[in-house]
């Protein structure tokens, strides 16, 4: 009778080794809400930046002429921009599953979320494979020392994964609740695993477009202030009261998207910066329990509340 009490025990024990522990969960949980906010975020900023960008070319084609009326929007155009916001839903998704993994989620959540990731990780691996990025610079090469390269997407890998999640329910009935933990914390260790490398590419594409030193959406919108800068610069020589009018709101315009580029655009950059760090440290520290640096994914939540801050600033 007692060995038959002890075999168990010593088989759910060792299973509850294999779980995460407190401190993952915590990094995880660091992490996931970071990914989701900041895919939030810059799925919101895009439409405004594009917005501005139009603003701006207006005001510069009524004071001077200074742009193609047919290009208002410069190089946010509408296919463009799905790309970005693709990618941004698939970061917020990794974050989204992220966090149902290691609360407790019912399990008809966990699918869903990880139907979301999966959904949004295709769309934009499909829609990414129309972009040269040859003409984004050098910035993924010189943080991976390889160009960047969208890599076609292992769709049995997810299924085994989804197999894995869809199991948890029955799992959850039959055994004991640490083994329901451990089977979550294999889903997730899986999952970061198999996920990482594309949210880092995704990462460092949208670095590359909020950076205003490379050759992405703010460089265009840099250079759209510049056309904007040279248009009002003459409005105290205008005297028509009209013209008057729209110089004023050309310089307003100025005022408040130069802070935007300068404040949150450089602030988009050093999050995704640190993001991309927090995701490998992660995806380490999931496999070894005992490594001690956790700082870029301890430091990640001021990041985001730093980043929100500016943002609620310049949209008031």
């Amino acid at each position: 009778m007692i060995r038959k009490l002890i075999i168990p025990i010593i088989i759910c024990m060792s299973i509850y080794g294999c779980a995460i522990t407190t401190s993952q969960k915590k990094a995880v949980d660091n992490l996931g809400k970071a990914s989701e906010s900041l895919g939030m975020i810059i799925s919101n900023e895009l439409p405004t930046l594009r917005k501005d960008t139009i603003e701006m070319n207006m005001v510069s084609l009524e004071l001077r002429g200074a742009v193609q009326p047919d290009n208002l929007d410069s190089n946010f155009n509408n296919e463009t921009l799905a790309v970005r916001i693709d990618a941004a839903k698939a970061l917020a998704c990794y974050g989204k599953l992220l966090l149902s993994l290691v609360r407790d989620d019912q399990t008809e959540r966990i699918k869903k979320n990880s139907d979301e990731l999966f959904t949004n990780i295709s769309r934009f691996n499909t829609s990414a494979s129309k972009i040269d990025f040859n003409q984004l610079g050098d910035k993924y090469s010189q943080l991976t020392g390889r160009p960047f390269f969208v890599s076609e997407f292992d769709t049995t890998v997810f299924l085994s994964i989804n197999q894995s999640i869809q199991g948890l329910g029955g799992i959850f009935q039959k055994l004991m609740l640490f083994y329901y933990n451990y089977k979550k914390a294999k889903c997730l260790k899986k999952i970061v695993h198999t996920y990482h490398n594309e949210i880092n590419k995704i990462c460092y594409l949208m670095m590359n477009d909020f950076s205003t030193n490379g050759k992405g959406l703010i460089r265009d919108y840099k250079n759209t202030i510049d056309i904007l800068e040279n248009s009002v610069s003459g409005i105290r020589f205008i005297n028509e009261c009209c013209q008057r009018k729209i110089a004023v709101r050309g310089y307003y315009l100025l005022l408040q998207n130069e802070t935007r580029m300068n404040s949150v655009a450089k602030k988009v950059e050093s999050t995704l910066h640190t993001l991309i760090n927090a995701n490998n440290t992660l995806a380490r520290y999931l496999e070894n329990k005992t490594l001690s640096d956790l700082s870029d994914i301890e430091s990640l939540t001021l990041t985001i509340r730093d980043l929100t801050e500016s943002i609620k600033i310049i949209s008031k």
